[in-house]
């Protein structure tokens, strides 16, 4: 189950549905291709690079 944390459904744009099930199956290619870049390259992940950009700050 993906965490929504700070996510804000505005007016129902989005169904409970799509929140709780489907937004998680439409992420999931995307977030494996990161971590298969990850191990290939070695680069940080752009969550890594968010949290890395925080710190400077």
């Amino acid at each position: 189950m993906i965490l929504i944390n700070g996510l804000k459904n505005h007016n129902e744009f989005y169904t409970d549905l799509y929140l709780s099930d489907v937004l998680e199956q439409d992420l999931r290619g995307v977030l494996d291709s990161w971590r298969e870049e990850k191990e290939r390259t070695g680069r940080r992940s752009p969550w890594e690079e968010i949290r890395f950009a925080g710190r400077l700050f």
